[in-house]
């Protein structure tokens, strides 16, 4: 399998799963989290890097890597967020697969 880079919005129950799942998998991760207490109690938790911002900010997104991201999953209890989080990437970022 191949290594892949992934970007986590928010990490909180699932995106801690998620980061600790992948990075076990052998792949990169970046997580970015509006909250920094959340991020400070990780420092040592997880290899990847951490940003604090909105996962919807451009800059927060190309910092942790976006550019790198094949997929994108979007697992939220809000609706609203769901399409604003990506909507500034729209035809950026394209891959050919």
């Amino acid at each position: 399998m191949s290594q892949l880079h992934v970007v986590i919005g928010g990490y909180g129950r699932v995106g801690r799963y998620l980061a600790h799942v992948l990075e076990a998998e052998g792949h990169s991760v970046s997580v970015i989290d509006r909250n920094p207490d959340i991020l400070e109690e990780i420092e040592d938790d997880i290899r990847g890097q951490k940003f604090t911002g909105e996962v919807f900010d451009r800059e927060v997104l190309e910092l942790a890597g976006i550019e790198d991201v094949q997929h994108r999953l979007m697992i939220s209890d809000r609706l609203s967020w769901h399409s604003a989080s990506f909507s500034p990437l729209r035809g950026t970022y394209r891959h050919g697969h």
